[in-house]
C-alpha cells in the first residue's frame, strides 16, 4: 500500500469519525432543541427558495420532511465515504470486490443507522424509529452506488486518455 494510498485512508477515516460523531451529537439533542434546529432549517430553506432540496411528496409536513431528508442526505455521505475507505483498503483485505466495495459499507452504515436510532429512544422527546433506519439505509446506498458509477466512469475514462 503506497503513502499517498495510506494518507487518503487516514482523511476518509477521520471523515468517517467525524460525521458519526455529527451524528451522535444531532441524535443527543433532546425533542424540543431537534425539532427548533429543524423549525430553523426549514425556515431557512423557504427564504432561499431551496424547498425542493425536501420535498414532502404530500406525505409529510415541512418541518418533517427536513428532518426525514436530513437522515437521506448525511447517510448518503456516509456510504460514500465507507465505500471509498473499503476501496483504499482493497489491497488489504481477502474479500471479493463485491463484499469489499457494497457489502461492507452498506453493513457498517446499517449497524450505524440502527446505533443511532437505539440512541435516540434514551433522550428525553426523541424516539426510535424503524423508517428513519431504513431511510438512513437507503441513503447510504445511494451514497454507495453513486461512489461507484463515479469510480466506473473516472476508470473509463482514465483507460481511454492513456490509449490516446
Amino acid at each position: 500500500m503506497t503513502a499517498k494510498r495510506k494518507a487518503a485512508a487516514v482523511l476518509v477515516g477521520l471523515l468517517i469519525a467525524g460525521l458519526l460523531a455529527l451524528i451522535w451529537f444531532f441524535s443527543a439533542q433532546p425533542g424540543p432543541q431537534s425539532n427548533a434546529l429543524s423549525q430553523a432549517v426549514q425556515s431557512d430553506l423557504q427564504q432561499k427558495g431551496l424547498n425542493s432540496l425536501t420535498p414532502g411528496l404530500g406525505l409529510l409536513g415541512a418541518q418533517q420532511a427536513v428532518r426525514k431528508w436530513a437522515h437521506t442526505y448525511i447517510y448518503l455521505l456516509l456510504g460514500g465515504l465507507c465505500a471509498a475507505f473499503c476501496r483504499l483498503l482493497a489491497p488489504l483485505s481477502p474479500l471479493g470486490p463485491r463484499a469489499q466495495h457494497f457489502a461492507l459499507p452498506l453493513v457498517f452504515c446499517t449497524a450505524a443507522a440502527a446505533c443511532d436510532e437505539w440512541h435516540q429512544y434514551f433522550v428525553p422527546g426523541r424516539s426510535c424509529e424503524m423508517r428513519d433506519v431504513a431511510l438512513d439505509v437507503l441513503g447510504a446506498l445511494a451514497g454507495i452506488l453513486l461512489l461507484a458509477a463515479a469510480s466506473r466512469i473516472f476508470h473509463s475514462l482514465k483507460t481511454k486518455l492513456q490509449g490516446l
